[in-house]
């Protein structure tokens, strides 16, 4: 009897550990800021970039924010979505044009304080993306 009870008690703890630790971090997603570099496959060319999480739904996974290109003097609004590790986003619209494209795709995962995957413009160019939790 109590063999099965301390197996199911390691069960338990183990569970609320992993759930404990996802519902954390994923609560300090909104207002969350990430920095780093974007960079693209074709020309090598690198840009900064400026990520900034506006709104997350735990529930739906629906993600809002911001992505600010500075030297290119540009503000989009992004939309996408977090599963687990996994964040899709798009930027959407301007909120301040510049000379960055609109409508770029991202896939990422998100791991300890970096987020990390591809990008692609629909008209031109890919590559790859790395920003760090400021």
């Amino acid at each position: 009897m109590k063999k099965k009870s301390i197996r199911i008690n390691w069960l338990v703890l183990a569970t609320l550990f992993l759930c404990s630790t996802n519902i954390g971090w994923a609560n300090n997603f909104t207002g969350a800021v990430f920095t780093g570099k974007v960079k693209s496959s074709k020309s090598g060319k690198s840009w900064t970039a400026n990520l900034k999480i506006v709104s997350y739904n735990q529930s739906s996974g629906r993600v809002e924010g911001e992505i600010e290109w500075p030297s290119l003097n540009s503000v989009h609004k992004i939309t996408g979505k977090l599963t687990d590790s996994h964040f899709t986003f798009k930027e959407v619209e301007y909120i301040r044009k510049g000379s960055a494209n609109l409508n770029c795709q991202y896939t990422t995962t998100i791991s300890g304080n970096k987020i990390s995957g591809t990008w692609s413009d629909p008209g031109s160019d890919n590559g790859t993306i790395e920003l760090y939790k400021k």
